[in-house]
């Protein structure tokens, strides 16, 4: 058994906006800051259509938020790594710095009407199909003193 951590890292390139979601900007800002992201090699797995899965995504999440009583804060999330997950910057991971700036946040500042978890990550999740996703170990959402499966 694993002890659950008891912060929050925000991964971000130094030099760039940090908390801040491509969902909130209109399209043709988004489509810009994506395409310089995957011209310049630093998100190589960008795909023509992301933006329009990413809000497909975010809608999910938000409304599945919802429905479990909580009270978003925010249309679109943030998001975290709960502790550190530095492999998503090893060579051909999830972003291509090989040292990211992180920002870590202890998770005590968050009630549980403000965050909840996806595991794996929200993408991929959105795309198990539907009857897949009530599995507890897909989706769960933590409070500061425990964790509580969904």
């Amino acid at each position: 058994m694993h002890d659950i951590p008891d912060y929050l890292t925000h991964y971000y390139e130094e030099g760039n906006i940090r908390l801040k979601n491509i969902c909130n900007y209109d399209d043709v800002e988004a489509e810009a800051i994506l395409t310089s992201l995957f011209e310049s090699g630093q998100r190589a797995w960008l795909h023509p259509g992301y933006l329009e899965e990413r809000r497909e995504v975010e809608a999910w999440l938000y409304n599945d938020f919802v429905k479990k009583g909580k009270k978003p804060y925010l249309q679109h999330p943030l998001y975290f790594v709960l502790g550190e997950h530095d492999d998503l910057f090893q060579k051909g991971g999830f972003f291509s710095s090989a040292n990211p700036t992180k920002l870590k946040i202890p998770l005590s500042l968050f009630d549980s009407d403000m965050i909840s978890f996806t595991y794996p990550d929200s993408m991929p999740s959105f795309n198990i199909p539907q009857i897949e996703r009530g599995k507890p170990y897909l989706k769960f959402s933590f409070r500061t003193s425990k964790c509580n499966m969904y």
